[in-house]
């Protein structure tokens, strides 16, 4: 009888082990959903804001005098739109996007940037430079969010999914920056006082972040892998030329034209976003250890 009576609690206790079970396993391959779509969205915003980036240089150059960067200024402006319609068809049902993202947002941000194409040519540089940069500034927000919401399993990616979506993309902003100004000054053949405070300020920022993305990596599990200190090695070279250039401007030599500048400075930016790639790739093969580097 004493038997009997035990096989109620028996049998509620293994459904009760099994339901936990099962929750943890839905919780484990919802959080791996949660990632993968956060691997996508991020890729997506990544290469958004890089061509963004790249068609506010060459629009610098372009409106400076510079009618030769024509064709690759339209090349930019199709990539930039191919990756927001990627954009736009990517999964958000388990990353909460409608909240990262909103809808309302994204339509003024598609609105804006087709205004600033359409408006190009009746602007002056400085204002070209002011509109595309609250573009990417939106496109930065949007990709620190969602990283941040999806990308970290636990303490140990917190090093690295802040550098991902916050320090290196930082660091891209401020050299693009920089790119956007001193080819636009090589270009015109002239820098102008409020343009030398401009890129003295972004100078300095540029050391300064390129600082803060080596301290937030040397605390995560990348840090001592040689693709991570090749790749951060690959952007200390690419900063160290830029900063040179940006001296050379700011000391009244601004000879060199746009093209080099631009050439100069996109070797530094490329450097970031490798190493960015890198991150990203290894999230997605859920290897974080490997870090396939992009070439």
């Amino acid at each position: 009888m004493e038997a009997l009576e035990l096989l109620p609690i028996a049998s509620m206790t293994l459904l009760g082990a099994a339901t936990a079970v099962r929750c943890r396993l839905f919780g484990q391959r919802w959080r791996q959903r949660r990632q993968q779509d956060g691997v996508q969205w991020c890729g997506a915003l990544q290469n958004l804001v890089m061509h963004l980036q790249r068609h506010r240089g060459l629009s610098s150059m372009w409106l400076n005098g510079d009618r030769s960067v024509g064709p690759r200024l339209h090349a930019e402006r199709e990539q930039a739109n191919q990756h927001m319609h990627t954009l736009a068809q990517l999964p958000d049902g388990h990353l909460s996007a409608a909240d990262v993202l909103p809808r309302a947002q994204w339509e003024r941000f598609c609105a804006d940037w087709r205004a600033l194409c359409a408006e190009l040519e009746q602007l002056d540089a400085a204002d070209s430079i002011a509109r595309h940069t609250e573009l990417i500034s939106q496109a930065l927000n949007w990709l620190r969010a969602i990283g941040e919401a999806s990308l970290s399993a636990g303490p140990q990616d917190h090093g690295w999914v802040s550098a991902l979506v916050d320090q290196l993309p930082a660091l891209s902003e401020a050299l693009g920056q920089a790119r956007a100004i001193s080819a636009g000054v090589a270009a015109r053949g002239q820098c102008t006082a409020v343009a030398r405070v401009r890129l003295a300020y972004l100078a300095s920022r540029i050391e300064t972040l390129n600082g803060a993305c080596r301290q937030a990596l040397a605390a995560s599990q990348h840090s001592r892998l040689p693709g991570m200190r090749d790749g951060l090695a690959r952007i200390d070279a690419g900063v160290q030329r830029t900063l040179q250039c940006l001296a050379s401007q700011l000391t009244g030599c601004a000879g060199a034209n746009g093209a080099d500048c631009f050439g100069v400075c996109t070797e530094a930016i490329d450097a970031v976003f490798a190493l960015m790639s890198g991150l990203l790739a290894g999230a997605r093969s859920a290897q974080p250890g490997a870090l396939p580097l992009a070439a």
